[in-house]
């Protein structure tokens, strides 16, 4: 099977993925979604570990929020999505 971007067997023509125009614009729509919750997502995560740094300072160290940790996780997740639709729909011109 012949990759992106990669030469046929014969070495004459580059295979190119086809993206049609309503996936292209159905995939800047979800990468627009998806940033717009990165956001969130990381300013919520701002204000928890602002929200832990001043309970260590009032009562002495406490554990983080385990929710800390699995926001976290989503933006990774987030940002992993955002980088393949990149990669497939929106990189291609």
């Amino acid at each position: 099977m012949i990759a992106d971007g990669e030469a046929t067997p014969d070495g004459d023509a580059v295979v190119l993925r086809l993206v049609q125009p309503a996936e292209r614009a159905q995939a800047e729509f979800f990468a627009d979604v998806l940033r717009q919750e990165i956001a969130t997502m990381t300013a919520k995560v701002a204000k928890a570990e602002a929200d832990w740094r001043r309970r260590c300072d009032e009562k002495g160290y406490v554990e983080p929020p385990c929710r800390i940790g699995v926001v976290l996780r989503r933006v990774e997740e987030a940002t992993r999505m955002l980088g393949a639709i990149d990669e497939r729909f929106l990189r291609i011109r």
